[in-house]
């Protein structure tokens, strides 16, 4: 009766908590790369800056599309950018390539939010 099984429950839940690990542990990096609160602002800010700018032209396009598609778009973009930032730790990183990585993280988190707010 339910339309959505406990296993999507569970990979939600998991999926929440990887953003947020995530987004943790890239403002950790961009603490310890420049510690600036200046450049911590600034990630955070390209983060959320497209789905504020956005939410509402993608909301009309998720509603039009097919939700589970970009669901699974928007998860499989959000692991690789994860792998992205992981390399960039490893390797010598700039704060402005771990700014452009939050900027595209924020414009997967806006189209991910819509959709599986549309399809619940």
């Amino acid at each position: 009766t339910d339309p959505l099984p406990p296993r999507f429950w569970l990979a939600l839940a998991g999926s929440l908590t990887g953003l947020w690990i995530h987004a943790f542990a890239q403002a950790w990096l961009v603490h310890a790369l420049t510690g600036s609160p200046l450049w911590l602002g600034i990630v955070a800010a390209l983060g959320a800056l497209p789905s504020l700018l956005l939410a509402r032209w993608a909301g009309a396009r998720v509603d039009t599309g097919c939700k589970r598609r970009l669901l699974i778009v928007t998860q499989t973009a959000s692991m690789l950018l994860a792998a992205l930032m992981t390399a960039l730790a490893a390797t010598t990183p700039v704060s402005a390539a771990v700014a452009v990585v939050a900027l595209a993280g924020g414009c997967v988190a806006g189209g991910h939010t819509l959709a599986l707010h549309a399809w619940m």
